[in-house]
């Protein structure tokens, strides 16, 4: 009996110390990898899109606009506010910062053109859906 329990105690404290060890050797991994150095030379200039849903979000619509179009992508981007209808709380806003967009009266499920820089575009679609699954699957095939 008293060699099980031994022979038990040897294995469980065994099969501990493996364990242990296999967090100690992950957390090396991460360690040495943030020590290393990245460079973000070999940056992709692929296209981008960049899909926003959004719901009576007021001016924050159009901070997060402006904050996508900084971004440093090398690439062409394209920014699309997915708003439901013309009565989102954010068309004001929108209207007020691009007096040049077609947004008094923009129909249902349409795309209008917001904002075009060289390599940057940002138009708002109308999706006439309610829910942000419902807004981004109605744009994605577009």
């Amino acid at each position: 009996m008293t060699t099980l329990l031994l022979w038990t105690c040897t294995v469980l404290t065994a099969g501990l110390a493996a364990y242990a060890l296999g967090h100690y050797l992950c957390a090396a991994v991460f360690a040495v990898a943030r020590i290393r150095p990245r460079t973000f030379d070999d940056a992709p200039e692929h296209p981008v899109t960049v899909l926003v849903p959004a719901r009576n979000e007021d001016e924050r619509t159009v901070r997060v606009v402006r904050s996508l179009l900084a971004q440093d992508h090398t690439g062409a981007l394209r920014v699309v506010l997915l708003l439901a209808d013309g009565d989102d709380t954010a068309l004001p806003f929108l209207r007020a910062a691009y007096p040049d967009a077609a947004l008094d009266e923009p129909a249902p499920r349409s795309v209008v053109p917001l904002a075009r820089a060289p390599g940057r575009e940002v138009d708002v679609a109308f999706t006439a859906a309610g829910s942000k699954a419902d807004k981004v699957n109605w744009m994605v095939p577009r």
